[in-house]
């Protein structure tokens, strides 16, 4: 409401854009928010449950059941609390299974930033193509090695609700560590990828 009124009733071009920003922002997050209230329902459902139990039996089919489902409801703090739950509380899924979700997890949560990016400046793009290359090379990293990772993660804690979330943890510090000197490489990637003067 406010960028609207400010871009509809201002004079000069700086508070018509910024209205207009205002009101990018606002109709961004409000999206988000409606696709977020009503996903909490699709993650109580047997069926999606049932779902990702049989995908996450399977490591790379758990990744891509986390990123599927994380993209749909756009929340990987959704997501995570079900692999959770579903593995802590329910025992319906290993660790091994629950981190290869997580995973996913990951991967699907930049839809957020892609879906924030359409419109944007080049510089935008990039931003979000970098988010999701960074998530995906991080977890082709980890991927070759989720009993590994599994087993010293068991060192981490003896409740396997900790276990999970200290891996999630632990691979994006790890990941990040990793990719601040390989900085240079990304920004390269991301300019091949997405082309054009900033």
């Amino acid at each position: 409401a406010i960028g609207f009124t400010t871009e509809a009733l201002a004079k000069k071009d700086l508070y018509k854009y910024l209205g207009q920003i205002i009101l990018g922002f606002g109709i961004l997050f409000l999206g988000m928010e409606i696709m977020s209230s009503y996903s909490g329902e699709l993650a109580k459902s047997p069926v999606v449950v049932e779902w990702l139990t049989r995908m996450g039996q399977i490591p790379i089919l758990g990744v891509l059941a986390g990123a599927i489902f994380t993209g749909i409801i756009n929340s990987s703090s959704a997501t995570s609390g079900l692999v959770i739950s579903m593995a802590g509380g329910k025992g319906l899924i290993s660790l091994n299974s629950a981190i290869a979700m997580i995973l996913g997890a990951n991967i699907g949560y930049c839809v957020t930033a892609l879906l924030g990016s359409i419109g944007t400046g080049i510089s935008a793009r990039r931003a979000a193509i970098a988010h999701l290359l960074f998530n995906i090379l991080g977890v082709m990293i980890f991927f070759p090695f989720i009993s590994i990772y599994a087993n010293l993660i068991k060192f981490t804690s003896t409740d396997l609700a900790r276990q999970i979330a200290n891996a999630h943890l632990i691979f994006n510090v790890t990941t990040t560590c990793i990719f601040i000197p390989l900085s240079g490489v990304l920004i390269f990637l991301v300019t091949k990828i997405v082309r054009g003067e900033e």
